[in-house]
């Protein structure tokens, strides 16, 4: 099964990246959720703002069961913004992008702005 479900530009959607809660030693697990932009109610997202870095992390993170390796840089700030006790909702582009689709990339790119302002927060 492949981790990415379609997004439907004309829905304004999105992937949002739920991070489980867990202790600093806890593996970190999440899932994604598709979030259209231009319901009534807009989903709730903190929007991560990072530099991608060039080295991986040796400790893969579990995204819907499937095992990636990212950045190391990445990796720190998944530790650092997850809670202990309830789930934290990311829009991070490096995972919510299905960076192997270009047609969405590209799409997803020329929303970075509504997504950003969308945020509740950008961290």
């Amino acid at each position: 099964m492949d981790l990415y479900s379609p997004i439907d530009g004309q829905l304004g959607e999105i992937r949002v990246l739920r991070i489980f809660p867990g202790s600093a030693d806890d593996p970190i697990q999440c899932s994604l959720q598709l979030c259209s932009l231009v319901t009534e109610v807009k989903p709730y997202y903190r929007a991560l703002s990072y530099a991608w870095g060039t080295e991986m992390s040796d400790i893969p993170i579990s995204v819907d069961g499937h095992p990636r390796v990212i950045t190391s840089n990445l990796y720190a700030a998944l530790r650092s913004l997850r809670d202990e006790e309830s789930e934290v909702a990311l829009w991070v582009d490096a995972l919510c992008i299905n960076q192997q689709d270009l047609v969405e990339k590209m799409h997803q790119i020329g929303q970075m702005r509504t997504i950003y302002r969308e945020a509740r927060q950008v961290v």
